[in-house]
Parts: structure tokens; sequence; C-alpha cells
């Protein structure tokens, strides 16, 4: 390993000559790097026409790189990835510049290349960001990415034993950029039945794997049922593409967000010379994802699609609840997601007839147009959300769970503190002094 860092750093002082504070490429280089790419194209690239038309692309710009000059590898990169998308349209074409990638790959050493992006993605969980049990027994999965099956195995194993217990799921995907076909696979395997599994397109699950993942988590045979909701947005790509579209045509779950790019290829990195790459899909050319993406069943914001599904959720748990003291628990999670998503904004004169100081310590205080609850002994200062225009959350006090926390002005100047305890709801009353 220290070989190989000390020939990284001899690489980089190379290339880009000592003290530069910009990385750059002579125009000599750059060119033969361009002959590289091109050939390259030609013999792996899945659409050889395309392939084609990008070498000619490339071939016009390759009078604008003089041989004596300096180039920016950033506007160098940035040039190619323009022309190679302007021709095809697909993201995962892509030319880029990584010295250490590129070592390891021009000495043909897999392991050294494993062990680094092994390294890499362990100080990230392997894509899993978060497992939570959210109010009302709602499991929530953030997945940033689709590593190696081999690394994340385990992983998601135990994220799937914390959600088995839930009565309803939500996977976040909104900025996973896609990864390991089987990881896609083996995620898949603890939602799908048999049937749907092997009924979809698979790739790399057979049967005997099928079925010991299965047998991995005794807890998780109900994931098969339990109600699904998987959010994208603007960053979900490839194999978390692919993911949801297995979901959404087995018709097991729901695709809440924004509409995908449409990355149906896969594909590998191959090297280049003097520390570029380039990633070049090789497979997948009938992908029904292609160019099209997925469409969500309900389309809402990016940065409302997880409100969005909790909405549904908590509506469909109102809708078959029978139990008074549960429906309670519902409803009063209802008003906190529907609040959070209107975002009422009150009159200033709402405004100022709420804002005062009261007794135990707390004041009430209009900020940048926006009403805040504050207790200096307390070290509260906390945002308000209004439910009505006398019924606020208070937005950063979460320790009894989110929404939990809150306050109701009355009349006469009176107000109550309420804190949702899950088996009751206790209330603190306070008073306006002025």
């Amino acid at each position: 390993m220290k070989h190989l860092f000390t020939s990284i750093l001899s690489f980089s002082f190379f290339l880009f000559g000592y003290g530069q504070s910009t990385p750059s490429i002579l125009g000599s280089d750059a060119v033969e790097i361009i002959d590289e790419l091109s050939n390259k194209l030609l013999s792996d690239y899945l659409y050889p026409k395309k392939a084609e038309i990008i070498t000619k692309r490339l071939n016009d710009y390759r009078p604008q790189l003089i041989s004596n000059e300096l180039f920016e590898i950033k506007v160098f990169t940035d040039s190619i990835n323009s022309i190679m998308f302007d021709v095809t349209s697909d993201h995962h074409l892509k030319f880029y510049y990584d010295p250490p990638k590129f070592e390891t790959f021009h000495t043909n050493n897999e392991t050294i290349i494993d062990s680094l992006e092994r390294e890499q993605y362990r100080r990230v969980n392997f894509g899993v960001q978060k497992v939570e049990n959210l109010t009302n027994n709602i499991g929530l999965l953030r997945l940033n990415k689709f590593q190696q099956y081999d690394d994340v195995q385990e992983v998601l194993l135990g994220a799937m034993m914390t959600l088995a217990n839930s009565d309803a799921i939500i996977i976040d995907l909104r900025i996973n950029g896609g990864g390991d076909g089987r990881t896609k696979e083996y995620l898949e395997a603890f939602f799908l039945s048999r049937e749907k599994f092997f009924h979809r397109e698979t790739e790399f699950i057979n049967t005997t794997e099928y079925l010991a993942i299965k047998e991995s988590c005794s807890s998780c045979t109900q994931l098969e049922k339990v109600p699904l909701y998987i959010l994208t947005g603007n960053g979900t790509f490839s194999a978390a593409e692919g993911f949801c579209y297995d979901i959404q045509q087995s018709g097991r779950g729901l695709i809440i967000g924004t509409k995908t790019k449409g990355g149906g290829h896969s594909g590998s990195s191959f090297a280049l010379s003097k520390g570029f790459l380039v990633f070049i899909p090789v497979s997948g050319k009938s992908s029904p994802i292609e160019g099209i993406g997925i469409t969500p069943n309900k389309k809402t914001r990016e940065n409302q699609a997880l409100l969005a599904a909790k909405k549904l959720i908590i509506d469909d748990f109102i809708s078959q609840c029978s139990d008074s003291s549960l429906l309670k628990q519902y409803k009063w999670n209802n008003e906190t997601i529907t609040a959070y998503l209107a975002m009422h904004q009150l009159s200033n004169q709402m405004l100022e007839t709420l804002q005062g100081e009261y007794s135990l310590g707390f004041s009430v205080q209009v900020i940048d147009s926006d009403l805040f609850l504050l207790n200096d002994e307390l070290k509260m200062k906390s945002k308000l959300i209004a439910i009505d225009e006398r019924y606020f959350i208070v937005s950063d006090n979460n320790e009894f769970g989110e929404g939990n926390y809150r306050i109701q002005f009355l009349e006469g100047g009176k107000a109550k503190l309420q804190v949702n305890l899950g088996v009751k709801v206790a209330e603190m009353p306070l008073e306006k002094k002025n």
C-alpha cells in the first residue's frame, strides 16, 4: 500500500507540476486521451452507431486543444461529457478523472480497488444511512447506495430485522444513485413473494439463494405484505430505478416523489491514461427504464415526499382503525403531517395577538415573520408550525416524537402546553403576563 501511495503521489506531481493549484493537462496529452476514449467507445459501447457519432464530435473538438497549452481538467472532462451526453442522453456514460482509482486499474489490482472502495463505503455504513421506527410504527429505511452485495448483505439484513414488525414501511431512495444489481435483488427478495420475485426479470438471485434470504430472518416474513412506499427524487438512478420499477410493476408498493432520470443500462469503468477513466454501459439495451425513468404513483416535490408518504399511510390507518385510543394517536399524527405540508402563514394581526410574556418563563415572539416559543432557562427557541390559527406544533422539540410537543392559545390570554406521551396527553397551563 505504501508503494501504491508513492506512485500515486509521483504521478500527481508529474501531471500537474509542483505547486500548481488548478489541476491541468497539456493539450497534446488531452488529444492522446481523446483517441483512447474514442477507441474504447467504438469497441465497447452498447450503441455502436452512437459511438461513431461521438468519435466524430470528439475529432472536431481536438483543434481546441493546442499542444503546448495547459487546460483545466474540470473544463476538459465537462466538455467531453457534454459532447457524449448531447449524442446519447445516456446518464451512465461518464468520462472522469480519478488518479488513485486509475492507478489500481492500471496495475490490474482488483484486490486494492475492492479494499479502497470497501473502506470508503464502510464509513457511510455501505449506504444504509437510516433505519428508524417512526411514530405510529412506521418503519423508515434511507438507502443512499446499492453497495456491493458481499459488503452490504449483513447490514441490510440487520435493517430488515429492525423493520420486521412495522405496520408500514417507507424506503427513501431520493439520493440513491444505484450500484450493484445483486444488492437490489437481495432487498427485493424481502418484500416480494416467490411468485412475484420470479415473475419479474431476474439476473442474479436463483431459487436456492432466494429461499436462503427468506430463511435468514424468520421475523421478516410479514415484509411481503406490509404496506410499502418508495420515495424518489432527482438523485434516484440506475439500480435504484430498477428497484422502483420492479416494486411498481408487481403492484407491491407505491412510488412517491419526482420522476427519475431513466438509467436502465449497466456497465463498467475502464482506465485510459494519465489518471482518466470512462464508465461505459455494456448491457441493458432493452431496459424499459432507459431514457424514460419511473413515473411516481403520487407526484410531489422531492422535499415533501416523506411527508406525503406518511400522510397516505396515516389516512389508510385511520380508515381501517376500530380501536378508539389508537385512532386518537393516528389523528394526532395526521394533524402534524397536514400542518407541515400546508405550512400556514398567519396574518400579522394574529401574530401580534399571540406574542408576549407568559408564565413559567415562556415567551412568544415574532422573528422574521415566524412565531417562536422561547424559554431562556430551558434554552428553548422553537419555531411554531400552525395547525390552525391558535394551535401550534413546537417544531424544534422532538424529545417525545415529532409533532408531540404543542401549544394551544385560549381566550383571555391563557394557553396550554401539551406533550403527547403515547398513552395520554399531559398538559401545562400558561397565562399571558402582558
